[in-house]
């Protein structure tokens, strides 16, 4: 079984009186997720998901929460029929706008959505899981 680890940020729009907001990105293959992607050589998790998520997105977040990263670990079935056991870390990140210039060569489309859209938007029950931890993180610690 071949192992992958990818970082990424789980975009966050707080507006007064609001609900608040998560981006997902749908990519290339059709399924819903956050924005990740790879480390590149010598990078952190923080850097690497910082980086992600501009290129995949154009987003820069000013307020990132790094000292609770959340992981999200499954295995899937490439193509080729190789199994891999991929493990994800997350952070949460506070962002300023809703504008998203996402990536048209890795990425569908992009959308943001409270939680109940979002958590149908999601393709893979790992991912719904993630949320409803952030989610309640977030309620927890408000003051964040």
């Amino acid at each position: 079984m071949d192992r992958d680890h990818s970082c990424g940020v789980i975009p966050v729009f707080i507006e007064p009186g609001e609900p608040r907001r998560y981006l997902l990105v749908q990519h290339n293959a059709g399924h819903w997720g956050f924005p990740k992607g790879h480390p590149e050589r010598g990078e952190s998790s923080l850097e690497t998901a910082i980086r992600e998520l501009h290129e995949e997105t154009g987003l820069t977040s000013d307020r990132i929460i790094s000292d609770h990263p959340f992981s999200e670990r499954y295995v899937f079935r490439k193509g080729s029929g190789r199994v891999v056991d991929k493990s994800v870390t997350y952070f949460i990140g506070f962002m300023d706008t809703l504008d998203v210039a996402y990536q048209d060569d890795e990425l569908q489309d992009a959308q943001w959505g409270d939680l109940e859209a979002t958590l149908g938007r999601m393709s893979f029950e790992e991912g719904r899981k993630l949320l409803m931890e952030v989610h309640a993180f977030l309620d927890r610690d408000a003051s964040r």
